[in-house]
């Protein structure tokens, strides 16, 4: 009850205009504060215990101060009283990275970043990626299970804005994290194309694979053309179209073989390695009505080319032939490069 008070007691104290803009000037002349490659400006006094009380303030500071405000009210509005009171930010290889609200609940946390440029670089120009780089700890638990979302690109502040959602089996402790981020995609890219069907091989050559995975329906008929259950596929893998590809295919995203045989369509593509990038293609049959449809199955698979694993994936279509005269094939092909390693790192607290 008292603490249900408390809460209301300082609900309705917002502080003087003029005061916040003390707070802000004091933070700018404590921005040389460096810990560990991260960039930490601590307010004043008041701002420390106005959110040791609650987090009153930093709603307030936010509509003031920041573009932050309107990404968490737009995207993630249960964030709003979990902005951080203080800027906490890592710079490193042209670009700053800025942990702007966190919410802990016990075992998840939810993290809103943003990524923006340092002065002479032009890295963020719009949609990034974190690739899957991204780590948070705390002393009693590190994330285990995370997802990771692009809200958006804000022009005018230059800056990608992220929300996270990680958990842990362990409870996280409060008293201090380690935000981490390894690298940044900085040029994701995408393009609609007509795949040509002219040269398909009626007599492809199969070869064995062993899978690394696989989706889509297992119909009667792929059932019958393959000679085995989905569960054997699984078990002992497939035979996939032999392809046309060499070692210079580490780093590209093509289609290798284009095969028809039994009234299935099979088209092969490779995404080269995923180091430093990510690739992928979806093939679409698309009708007079431009209505598209997506393969009934799909397996992946990799091998090694140049001494690197090098993935590939084929997509499989039972269509009779007099339907696909009728169709257009066409590729949606994904590609995320432009890798930029930082090593992006902040430690921060998150109060009661």
């Amino acid at each position: 009850m008292f603490q249900e008070a408390y809460k209301k007691a300082y609900a309705g104290k917002v502080p003087e205009r003029d005061f916040l803009q003390k707070i802000e000037d004091k933070c700018n002349e404590n921005q040389g504060w460096k810990r560990k490659g991260a960039v930490l400006r601590p307010v004043v006094a008041a701002v420390a215990v106005c959110f040791g009380l609650g987090v009153t303030l930093t709603p307030v500071m936010a509509r003031e101060f920041s573009g932050v405000y309107h990404i968490v009210e737009k995207y993630a509005p249960a964030l709003a009283e979990y902005i951080l009171p203080v800027d906490y930010s890592s710079s490193n290889a042209g670009i700053l990275m800025q942990v702007e609200a966190v919410n802990i609940n016990e075992k998840e946390a939810e993290v809103l970043v943003s990524f923006t440029d340092e002065p002479g670089f032009d890295y963020i120009q719009g949609k990034v990626d974190m690739y899957d780089s991204y780590h948070i700890t705390s002393y009693s638990g590190a994330s285990n299970v995370g997802g990771c979302s692009f809200l958006e690109y804000d022009e005018a502040e230059d800056k990608a804005y992220f929300k996270l959602q990680m958990s842990s089996w362990d409870s996280f402790d409060v008293d201090k994290f380690r935000f981490q981020v390894g690298m940044l995609l900085t040029n994701c890219a995408e393009e609609r194309v007509a795949v040509d069907l002219s040269d398909m091989d009626r007599t492809p050559i199969l070869k064995s694979v062993t899978l690394n995975g696989a989706g889509g329906t297992m119909s009667a008929q792929l059932q019958q053309y393959l000679g085995a259950s989905e569960e054997e596929v699984w078990r002992r893998g497939a035979k996939v179209l032999q392809g046309s590809y060499d070692s210079t295919f580490t780093d590209k995203l093509e289609i290798t073989g284009i095969g028809y045989q039994d009234g299935i369509l099979r088209i092969q593509n490779c995404r080269g390695n995923f180091k430093e990038a990510d690739r992928h293609m979806q093939i679409m049959l698309v009708d007079a009505q431009g209505n598209e449809r997506h393969c009934d199955y799909n397996v992946g698979w990799q091998e090694e080319l140049a001494g690197e694993q090098v993935s590939f994936d084929e997509q499989w279509f039972v269509v009779s032939e007099e339907e696909l005269e009728e169709l257009q094939v066409v590729a949606y092909r994904y590609v995320t490069d432009g890798c930029v390693k930082g090593d992006w790192e902040v430690v921060f607290t998150v109060g009661e």
